[in-house]
């Protein structure tokens, strides 16, 4: 069980949880089985439906930015996804060309189904809006896709999710732009390291300074040296800060705010993380009611 839940979504594990701790009580058929597994039942659903609500409210609440003006922190994205110039990435069990894709094989075994492998990919990709492109962290996140395929060839059965080459992307994250100025270091810096690889090569250094061709730099000839490297990282520094900044989603830093990737249409999403909400609730519900029944029966 631990290994067939260490891929599935947050949502589809409580219930298979919820589920394997009915089944045990139904098997020992002993009172206070009934009541653990009512127990956990409703703290899991409590938990689960806490969970659901507020990435709920998270989706329905934060407004749509466009990647030329979005905020710098917890934003909300649409465009298309597309993948990075050169790179092509293939699904694993299909070869259908995407940007992400996830995959699940189980085995039968009599009359279930016990999964052998699965994964994701891991790979970061693009969202463009029509003002700019951000480049797409995948890990970490709640992942919808549009895009589905199950097949079996005894005893083995297939399953893969993935997110096509323009498909609609909507992404909720952590929103960070990486300007080329903030990896500089100080002038100063890079002006010693630009005089300090002028001196390894001597013979280029005497050419190009040494003005009075007697062998050596004098003070006056360092100087002139130093002055024309302050000029080139200078130059350097105005070419780098002209450079448009690199736009990054990723998993939020604050523990409590989802990362949701979706290549369903809006109200798909909003009316699938509804039912999340209304479903963890009514577990919760009925494990309460469970333990409460139990506990009177005293």
């Amino acid at each position: 069980m631990l290994a067939r839940l260490r891929d599935a979504p947050f949502d589809e594990a409580t219930l298979a949880i919820q589920f394997v701790a009915l089944g045990v009580a139904m098997h020992v058929g002993l009172r206070p089985g009934w009541i653990a597994a009512a127990a956990l039942i409703m703290a899991a659903g409590a938990y689960a439906w806490a969970r659901a609500y507020k990435r709920h409210r998270h989706v329905t609440d934060t407004p749509t930015s466009r990647i030329a003006s979005a905020p710098q922190g917890y934003v909300e994205l649409c465009g298309k996804a597309a993948s990075h110039e050169g790179r092509v990435l293939a699904a694993k069990l299909t070869g259908a060309r995407c940007v992400w894709f996830r995959y699940v094989v189980e085995e039968r075994i009599k009359d279930s189904w016990r999964r052998i492998d699965g994964g994701a990919s891991h790979d970061t990709f693009l969202l463009r809006d029509g003002t700019g492109e951000c480049v797409v962290d995948p890990d970490g996140a709640w992942v919808l896709t549009a895009q589905k395929k199950r097949w079996t060839r005894s005893p083995y059965r297939y399953t893969e999710w993935w997110i096509a080459e323009g498909d609609p992307l909507y992404a909720l994250g952590d929103f960070t732009t990486w300007q080329p100025v903030d990896h500089m270091g100080s002038v100063s810096e890079e002006v010693s390291l630009l005089l300090a690889k002028w001196k390894a090569d001597r013979p280029g250094l005497l050419a190009r300074f040494d003005a009075d061709r007697n062998g050596e730099i004098s003070l006056d000839e360092w100087e002139a040296a130093r002055r024309e490297a302050l000029a080139a990282i200078e130059a350097a520094r105005r070419q780098r800060a002209a450079q448009p900044g690199m736009h990054l989603m990723r998993t939020p830093e604050v523990p409590d705010r989802p990362y949701l990737l979706s290549a369903r249409p809006p109200e798909d999403l909003s009316r699938r993380l509804r039912y999340w909400v209304w479903g963890h609730f009514t577990t919760m519900c009925l494990g309460f009611a469970g333990f409460a029944l139990l506990m009177g029966g005293r």
